[in-house]
């Protein structure tokens, strides 16, 4: 059986407007509540999700808002790291 050669074309200005568009926005700022919710549950209430301008892409932080968390944050990093594991999985869920 011979190859086909296909001939692909993307529109990268199009993928970009997707990437930073609002529904994306809001995508990913909802994962990172989701972890935000966990930090807050199972380690130290004071975590947020918090949105930061991109521009190419779509972006949130994960920040601690307290001392508590802050501390907590930095004596437990695994705990952050799951949590954007699990923002990371919600979002491939609703996409």
């Amino acid at each position: 059986m011979a190859a086909s050669v296909v001939d692909i074309r993307l529109r990268i200005r199009g993928f970009e407007e997707l990437r930073t568009s609002e529904p994306a926005d809001n995508l990913v700022f909802d994962a990172l509540q989701v972890g935000a919710e966990w930090l807050n549950q199972n380690l130290t209430p004071g975590f947020a999700a918090q949105r930061s301008p991109g521009r190419r892409r779509a972006r949130a932080t994960l920040i601690a808002t307290t001392a508590e968390a802050g501390a907590a944050s930095a004596r437990e990093p695994a705990m952050v790291v799951a949590a954007l594991g699990i923002a990371r999985q919600w979002l491939r869920a609703h996409v």
